[in-house]
């Protein structure tokens, strides 16, 4: 009973457990809600990190820019004939020693001159001067005077003079590096041939490489005059040895050259009739114009890589290295491409040149030149000529360039450049591919100068502005006689151009562009070169009347040159 009464009392703290039911919907809602915020979260870290992770490199390592291109051409007036070279060479092996020789007196026989000998020694590298005393002799034989070269490079000989008929005469000094003069006086004038001159060369008469003369004579206190006749050089026929050793000369140049040049190859993969896959592999020449710090600039044939899908460059320590296109020209066929500089091996690197690029005016008629790079397709391939016609153009639109035809035949695949005797670039070898059916097989080649401008456009990655107009210069006598107006003559309009949409017509002259005066077409298309494409620039025509040229102004839109 009373256990009873015990068990009654604890009753009530007694609980039941019981296990709580699992709601499982709320549960998968909660697993689908902690894996989609890790989803989010970690885009968001992802996208973060793609964003923000360039700015703190550049922040960390600032990424080198490459620098603009300015192509200069450089200008000869006198260029290097073939004979210069042998001469350049004979100097070269000559060094610096001095050629050490005396030269006779000269002998002055004027009937009842005066007959006076001297003679003075050089001393030393510094002038000395020094008087000889003339016997006069109303009827003695005329002699003059001797001189003996100073010993050493560079010492200075004295020469003695003849004195007058009447008294004393005074001899001046002959000066020269390396050798003597000779100073004779006869009837109050005076002679003074130099002597030879250092580096092999030989001294000129009246002192201006062998040495400086003056003298007194005549009436014993006379002042003597002094004869500057030029030396008389003989001509010196070529033998066998002399032409074997130009061409080893030029090949050397060529070697010299070939440091900047390089062979492009342009990769296309391609399908065969079995629809069998191959690489088909295009080559051409290629010219390194420029070094912006980051890339290495070639020019090199567009028809190798337009359609390629991969480039490669081969250097002349058949090093390759992968590059990029970096402008194109579909008018003349010509491109640019990049190679990284940090691809290329410092090696390598060493051992590049940049072109220096020449002059290409009609002054190159009848210059020697040299076809480098892949003339006859091959790379070890060079031909030397001359060139036969430079006043043709080829006219593309918007610019015209001047062609420099040669004597040297070429083939189908022919790509390089010209150079001349000095070793700079005059022409780049037209594309075979551009060449009409009826046009000799010989080498054409664009000049240079004209191309400038279009290669610094590409080698910076730049547009080339269009307008659209073919035109030429106005020459002169049309200008005189016919009144018509100096600038750049109006050809053909292309169709769809800027030029057309203004209303600018065949026969106009454009006479200003975007402000400048123009007063050719190569005024013209370098105005054009350094406008830029977008840019709305005011156009002064002047456009045939009834009577005479009116004048008009447009507004042209510049578009990109495709």
């Amino acid at each position: 009973m009373e256990e009873n009464q015990s068990n009654q009392d604890i009753e009530f703290i007694k609980e039941k457990v019981k296990e709580r039911p699992l709601n499982k919907k709320k549960l998968i809602k909660r697993t689908l809600l902690t894996a989609s915020m890790a989803v989010i979260f970690g885009l968001i870290a992802c996208l973060t990190f793609l964003v923000l992770e360039p700015v703190f490199t550049n922040l960390l390592y600032p990424e080198e820019e490459p620098g603009p291109v300015q192509l200069r051409e450089e200008d000869i007036e006198d260029e290097m004939l073939p004979e210069d070279m042998i001469l350049t060479e004979a100097a070269d092996g000559a060094g610096t020693e001095a050629v050490q020789s005396g030269t006779a007196g000269v002998e002055n026989d004027r009937g009842g001159a005066a007959q006076g000998p001297g003679r003075q020694e050089g001393q030393g590298p510094d002038a000395a001067q020094s008087e000889t005393e003339g016997d006069g002799n109303e009827d003695g034989d005329g002699s003059a005077g001797e001189a003996e070269a100073g010993s050493g490079t560079g010492e200075t000989g004295n020469a003695g003079g003849a004195g007058s008929a009447d008294g004393t005469g005074e001899a001046g000094d002959a000066a020269g590096a390396g050798g003597a003069g000779n100073a004779g006086s006869t009837g109050g004038e005076a002679e003074n041939t130099g002597g030879a001159g250092s580096t092999g060369g030989a001294g000129n008469a009246g002192g201006t490489a062998g040495g400086t003369g003056n003298g007194t004579a005549g009436g014993g206190t006379g002042t003597g005059a002094l004869s500057g006749e030029p030396e008389t050089v003989e001509k010196v026929e070529l033998e066998m040895s002399d032409y074997q050793r130009l061409y080893r000369l030029m090949y050397a140049l060529v070697q010299r050259n070939n440091q900047s040049m390089v062979t492009v190859t342009g990769v296309v993969t391609d399908m065969d009739w079995f629809d069998n896959i191959y690489e088909n592999q295009g080559q051409a020449s290629g010219l390194i114009v420029a070094d912006n710090g980051v890339e290495l600039l070639i020019l090199t044939d567009n028809t190798v890589v337009e359609d390629a899908e991969s480039l490669l460059v081969t250097f002349q320590d058949d090093v390759q290295t992968s590059a990029q296109i970096k402008g194109q020209d579909a008018q003349t066929g010509l491109a640019i491409i990049s190679v990284v500089l940090e691809e290329i091996p410092e090696e390598t690197r060493e051992n590049l040149t940049m072109a220096v690029l020449g002059s290409s005016g009609s002054s190159l008629l009848a210059t020697p030149v040299i076809a480098v790079g892949r003339p006859l397709g091959s790379a070890t391939s060079l031909i030397y000529g001359m060139v036969t016609s430079s006043d043709s153009r080829a006219s593309f639109v918007d610019h015209n360039v001047r062609l420099l035809t040669t004597d040297m035949m070429g083939t189908e695949n022919s790509s390089g450049v010209l150079i001349n005797l000095s070793g700079q670039v005059i022409g780049i070898l037209r594309p075979m591919s551009l060449r009409r059916e009826n046009e000799a097989e010989l080498l054409t080649a664009y000049g240079v100068a004209d191309l400038r401008l279009l290669i610094e456009k590409m080698s910076n990655g730049a547009a080339v502005p269009r307008m659209g107009v073919t035109g030429s210069d106005v020459p002169v006598e049309i200008h005189t006689e016919m009144d018509v107006p100096l600038g750049a003559y109006v050809t053909n309009i292309q169709m769809d151009s800027p030029a057309m949409k203004a209303g600018i017509q065949s026969g106009d002259v454009i006479v200003e562009l975007n402000g400048t005066e123009l007063r050719s077409f190569s005024e013209y298309q370098e105005t054009l070169m350094n406008l830029e494409p977008g840019m709305s620039v005011p156009v002064t025509v002047m456009r045939q009347g009834a009577e005479e040229y009116q004048e008009m102004t447009v507004d042209v839109i510049l578009e990109e040159a495709k």
